[in-house]
């Protein structure tokens, strides 16, 4: 089902809301959105599954245009605490498979409201540090929302 035009454009306003924040307000933004996500799926799965769940979201919203940016590598251990070793070798390519895809959709449209949002809002954080949406990361977000 495609978003309405109405949807639609309320959508591409509050991308480019975030897209007009600072840096710093993005990260904090993320941190808190980051770790309300991790504390909620910690109440379904372990430790492990926990993070894993939610850098399978963040993996996705990468691969959303295709590339690994320096301003979203440097927002990712910001909020993460990861280093760019493991963002690199462990976080990206969990992006690559159906799964990440299929886990990001998951909580995204999960029943825990407070998970779905904050996951939500995480993704659009990480898609809006470059101060730009592309296209295809629009996409990517409408695709979240629409599930």
């Amino acid at each position: 089902m495609a978003l309405t035009k109405e949807v639609s454009e309320q959508l591409v306003s509050i991308l480019q809301d975030y897209v007009n924040l600072d840096y710093d307000q993005l990260v904090k933004i993320g941190k808190e959105c980051f770790n309300t996500v991790v504390n909620n799926l910690l109440n379904v799965f372990d430790q492990d599954g926990a993070y894993i769940s939610v850098l399978a979201l963040i993996s996705s919203s990468i691969i959303a245009d295709g590339e690994l940016t320096e301003k979203e590598m440097q927002f990712l251990t910001d909020v993460s605490g990861l280093d760019k070793d493991t963002i690199i070798n462990k976080v990206y390519p969990l992006g690559t498979h159906e799964q990440a895809k299929k886990i990001a959709n998951t909580i995204c449209d999960c029943d825990i409201r407070e998970l779905a949002d904050d996951a939500f809002t995480l993704a659009i954080c990480l898609l809006a540090v470059d101060e730009s949406i592309t296209r295809t990361e629009y996409e990517y977000i409408a695709e979240l929302l629409d599930k």
